[in-house]
């Protein structure tokens, strides 16, 4: 038979993790704080910097953790890699 498990076990079942609602808005809330409390203008050289840097061979780590340390979050930071890199798509294979 193909696609059928011979050999299944019983295993603990594991229960499923269950996120509060509240847990997303507070995480927004903090960012939004977070934000508004950094400098923007060094925050913006720091990306401008990585995204420049991005589409050479230069070492881009010590560019992300200078934008680390002037604020940007890591979304922001993968954000400027998509935008340069763009994102990975697997190919399905049939």
């Amino acid at each position: 038979m193909v696609g059928v498990n011979e050999f299944e076990s019983e295993g603990p079942k594991v229960p499923i993790a269950k996120i509060d609602p509240r847990v997303e808005v507070e995480q927004v809330e903090r960012l939004a704080r977070f934000r508004a409390s950094r400098a923007p203008a060094p925050t913006a050289k720091a990306l401008e910097r990585l995204e420049q840097a991005a589409p050479t061979k230069d070492n881009l780590v010590p560019l992300v953790l200078d934008a680390v340390r002037a604020g940007a979050t890591v979304g922001e930071i993968s954000n400027v890699l998509r935008k340069v890199w763009g994102e990975y798509v697997p190919p399905v294979s049939i």
